[in-house]
């Protein structure tokens, strides 16, 4: 059984990001892979926001979204890898 490995999105999401295409490939053959928005974690709507904003909307209370919201998704030990 394979390791499960978490993915986490940087602030853009993995829509319209091709560079996730190179890691899946290089991590699917040994790991179970999960993939999750940090936006959307975090609860936060980009619609119309500059980067500022996203990053300013994660400072105030975002990273505490997300964190509450994966340890609710995942109750187990796992490996996670995150961008920024």
């Amino acid at each position: 059984m394979k390791l499960k490995l978490l993915i986490i999105s940087d602030l853009w999401g993995f829509d319209n990001s091709p560079w996730i295409n190179d890691y899946t490939k290089l991590l699917q053959p040994d790991f179970q892979l999960l993939f999750y928005d940090a936006c959307k974690l975090a609860n936060i709507d980009t619609t119309n926001l500059t980067e500022k904003e996203i990053h300013s909307k994660f400072i105030n209370g975002g990273i505490t979204n997300a964190v509450a919201k994966l340890m609710s998704l995942e109750n187990e030990k796992i490996n996670v890898l995150g961008f920024s």
